[in-house]
């Protein structure tokens, strides 16, 4: 059984249903070797999205694949969406149909409170890489495969398993290539959600964020 999110033998023995087998339990790290991370933690982690190089490169120079930004709550995504219109209005980074004379937005915001309808749209938009940075809720989470090649974790999730998966979407089959992922914890910003006990704290303590994080 291969699992991110059962993380020890009593868990696994609630879901599988029995106890007095001779189970034996192997840990293995994800092999993930085409993915580099980075973390920005402390109180010099960037505090706003656009701070952030990447998410420039995303929108103007980046032509392979897309930019997932993982958020912890909708406001938060709502914000971040709003800073990436503002700055692509700024800019002239938005297109315009001619025949409808509607904006084609590089960036779309997909979460849990959209209809089916515009979520299926979204999706649909990020597969034929008509989108340049997708900021996501859990929404996005496991199930889903999209030509991402860059991700960036706004705050890290409570739960190491949510880490796990939600990092987990950059680079993978069968898409090929090299993806980036970048966590950033900023304690004014996110300092909140990680309890004191929390083993997320773990990820922010590890000599190696890859093999932490893993």
């Amino acid at each position: 059984m291969h699992s991110a999110t059962v993380q020890s033998i009593e868990m696994l023995f609630q879901l599988v249903g029995r106890k007095n087998s001779a189970w034996s339990t192997q840990v293995l790290v994800p092999d993930r070797s085409n993915l580099t991370y980075f973390l920005y933690e402390g109180k010099d982690a960037p505090d706003h999205i656009m701070q952030l190089p990447i998410i420039h490169l995303s929108l103007e120079e980046f032509d392979d694949g897309l930019t997932l930004v993982y958020v912890q709550s909708i406001q938060e995504g709502s914000e971040i969406f709003i800073s990436i219109v503002s700055h692509c209005e700024e800019n002239k980074l938005i297109g315009f149909s001619s025949r409808e004379a509607k904006p084609n937005l590089p960036v779309a915001f997909l979460h849990s409170n959209l209809t089916e309808e515009k979520k299926i749209e979204i999706i649909e938009k990020a597969s034929a890489n008509e989108l340049k940075i997708l900021v996501a809720t859990s929404a996005a989470g496991c199930g889903i495969n999209l030509p991402i090649v860059r991700f960036v974790g706004w705050g890290l999730d409570r739960q190491p398993s949510g880490i796990i998966q939600s990092q987990g979407r950059t680079a993978r089959s069968p898409f090929t290539g090299e993806g980036i992922v970048i966590w950033v914890h900023n304690p004014k910003l996110h300092g909140r959600r990680l309890p004191v006990t929390s083993k997320v704290r773990e990820v922010l303590q590890g000599s190696c964020f890859r093999k932490t994080s893993n």
